[in-house]
């Protein structure tokens, strides 16, 4: 069976974590375990781990990847338990 998200059933839009990408202001960051998202004075969003570091303007964007790489990482965290 698959664990879904809370946030799948409610819509992203109520995701606190996609309120904070979507309301970064220009020089601003967010960190959190996996790397950190910043807005570059561009106004364009940038996402840093140890593997990647991808860009865009689209929040929407950027928080189905850190979703994915959390969610990635949650499941790896549980194979070890």
């Amino acid at each position: 069976m698959e664990q879904v998200d809370i946030y799948e059933y409610f819509g992203f839009e109520s995701d606190p974590l996609f309120q904070q990408i979507k309301h970064l202001d220009k020089g601003s960051f967010i960190e959190f375990q996996q790397g950190i998202i910043r807005k570059n004075e561009m106004g364009i969003l940038e996402l840093e781990t140890e593997d990647i570091h991808e860009a865009s303007k689209d929040p929407f964007r950027l928080y189905e990847k850190i979703t994915a790489i959390m969610n990635e990482d949650s499941i790896y965290d549980d194979s070890k338990k």
